[in-house]
């Protein structure tokens, strides 16, 4: 197993935090690597493909990076790695379904 010490006071409510803006920041880099590679009104598929890409990156390489310098046992990284998919899948679908169509109203 892995054990995670933290002080006895450990402030969760930072870290959370912490991982908000974590979050926030992959989030806003996703969307202006998208702005600058996918027009408008591109498909699902194309800007499910360049998100989730992006996201797998940003969500997924890290435990990868700690198997090599770190003793983290195998299962740990491959629960990252599972973990990190599911959020890269989501961020992709988010990213997808929200992407702005081309309308004929459009000037």
């Amino acid at each position: 197993g892995l054990v995670s010490l933290f002080p006895r006071k450990a402030n969760i409510g930072k870290n959370i935090g912490l991982t908000f803006v974590y979050f926030l920041i992959v989030t806003i880099v996703i969307a202006y690597v998208l702005a600058e590679t996918v027009v408008l009104g591109a498909d699902f598929l194309r800007v499910f493909q360049i998100a989730t890409t992006i996201a797998v990156l940003a969500y997924a390489a890290g435990p990868l990076l700690g198997y090599v310098w770190f003793p983290i046992p195998r299962r740990a990284v491959i629960t990252g790695l599972v973990d990190g998919a599911v959020y890269a899948l989501a961020t992709g679908v988010a990213f997808a379904a929200l992407w702005p169509a081309l309308t004929a109203a459009a000037p």
